[in-house]
């Protein structure tokens, strides 16, 4: 059974970040805490950053073919805020208990839930063309950003999209059909540096998982759980960037906003109820 969720979770990642810009956390991490309930949180983690890295390459790569490109110079700012972000909450994660990281992890994505509610698209929602601007305050607010981002997504396994999108949208006023491809692009190079610190990271508790999988282990990363969970997504990308572009900002916000409160209630609803 475990063998036919995995991958049918990826088809489901790989369609909501495209569409939504979030990296597919959201959905893979609870699944994992259902699957094996006493895993550990730095594999479940690890997995999820895994997912999200080859998942994040592929929409990018197929963003690209729609035309959407932004230099490396331009979006170092970003990736390096991420990068940052991402190793300190790693750090985090070795030092708290398994319980309260889910805790944390559904209070985390409930309060999103709420700010994507009550956030506003820019009105630009249709730009063709789109670079980041290189002045000094707006450059300080994008590394500030990505590296909350990073946090998130170093601490609970999301990809951090699920932050920075909101404040894409609101706070720096990114264009709306640019937000997908922008957040694609930070949580693949966050994930890379998280997936890098868990390999060499020996794992604080027991696996917990069957032994066909727990074969394909690497300290604090399982290939495994990693390949099961990206080729799902590998089936589904190309679609959710189909829909991503014909979609309304208004829906697309009010449907992503219902995910992530159905996601927070169910997680802290488990967790309260040891």
């Amino acid at each position: 059974m475990v063998y036919f969720l995995l991958p049918l979770t990826g088809i489901f990642v790989g369609l909501l970040s495209t569409i939504f810009g979030v990296g597919g956390g959201i959905i893979a991490v609870p699944i994992l805490y259902l699957l094996f309930p006493k895993i550990s949180p730095q594999l479940v983690i690890s997995s999820s950053m895994g997912m999200i890295f080859i998942n994040s390459i592929l929409n990018t790569r197929n963003f690209s073919k729609q035309g959407k490109k932004i230099s490396i110079k331009n979006i170092l700012p970003f990736t390096i805020g991420m990068a940052l972000g991402v190793t300190s909450g790693v750090k985090v994660v070795k030092e708290v208990s398994p319980e309260t990281i889910k805790i944390y992890f559904g209070i985390t994505v409930l309060l999103v839930a709420f700010k994507v509610l009550l956030s506003k698209a820019n009105k630009n929602n249709n730009v063709k063309s789109w670079t980041p601007s290189t002045d000094t305050p707006e450059v300080i607010k994008y590394l500030i950003s990505c590296y909350l981002g990073g946090f998130i997504a170093g601490t609970t396994g999301l990809g951090g999209g699920a932050i920075l999108v909101p404040i894409f949208i609101s706070l720096l006023m990114i264009p709306y059909n640019w937000v997908s491809f922008l957040s694609n692009i930070c949580m693949g190079s966050g994930a890379l540096v998280g997936i890098l610190i868990f390999l060499i990271s020996p794992l604080s508790t027991g696996s917990s998982l069957p032994n066909g999988l727990s074969l394909f282990q690497v300290n604090s990363v399982n290939f495994a759980l990693i390949t099961l969970l990206s080729s799902g997504a590998l089936i589904s990308s190309k679609w959710g960037v189909k829909i991503s572009e014909n979609m309304e900002p208004q829906t697309s916000k009010r449907l992503f906003a219902t995910l992530l409160f159905v996601v927070s209630i169910k997680i802290l609803y488990n967790s309260f109820s040891f």
